[in-house]
Formats: C-alpha cells, structure tokens, sequence
C-alpha cells in the first residue's frame, strides 16, 4: 500500500510484457559472454572475435604493450573490440532497458538512478582490484 501512495502510476502489461522480453535477451546475452569466458568450441571457430583470447583483439596487433586499437579500445568503446565486452554490454543495456520501461511509469526520472549507480560505482572499483599489491 505504501508502494503504491510513494509511486502512483504502475507499469502497464505491454511494458511489463517487455520487460520480460528484454530480460530474456539479457540472459542469451549472458550465456554467450559466459560461454565465450569458459573457451566455447562452438563459438570459438567463428573467428578470433568469439575465442578466449580475444581480449587482446583491443590493442594494435593484439599486443596490449602496442597500446589501443583505436581511440576508446580499452575504455568507453571496448565493448566493439570483442565478443566478451560485447555480450556483456549487450546483457546490462537489456537488463537496464528493461528496468527503466517497468519502472519509468511509477519512478520517472528515479528509475534511471539504480543505472547511474552501478555504471558510475564499477569502473572505480575494478581500478583498485586491478592495481598491483
């Protein structure tokens, strides 16, 4: 009952409907990045975009001591260097998507909130695991 005095307006069925679209696709998204990450046959003799190694597709001649590929490679752009960024942006744009459409009715601009933070909280946070000791 507070919930809905606090947030008047629900999402309607074709929103929610989807929603659930969007969060299936989230999760082919995750089995692909998953299935990449574990070494996938199958996908690995596509090309070098889908095999284990192709992290290293971001730098020039996939040496990362040769620096980027391309303005963007290692940061905002690196989910166009390979099947594992790709896949793995391509799961949170589908999972976030389908959060704003269910909660835009309801929270308005506050849906886009729980986005920001987690956007906003991993860059930092993966900076200081990935520091040497």
């Amino acid at each position: 009952m507070l919930y809905a005095t606090i947030f008047p307006t629900p999402a309607t069925p074709l929103l929610l409907a989807l929603s659930g679209c969007l969060l299936a696709l989230a999760g082919l998204a995750r089995a692909v990045r998953d299935a990449v990450a574990h070494g996938s046959s199958r996908l690995a003799q596509r090309g070098a975009w889908w095999r284990l190694d192709s992290w290293q597709l971001k730098y020039k001649n996939s040496d990362p001591a040769q620096g980027a590929r391309f303005p963007g490679a290692t940061t905002v752009l690196v989910f166009l260097t390979d099947s594992w960024h790709f896949f793995g942006f391509a799961t949170w744009a589908c999972a976030d998507a389908a959060f704003l459409l269910a909660g835009w009715p309801a929270m308005g601009w506050w849906a886009l909130l729980p986005v920001a933070l987690r956007r906003v909280a991993f860059e930092p946070f993966y900076s200081f695991l990935r520091k040497p000791l």
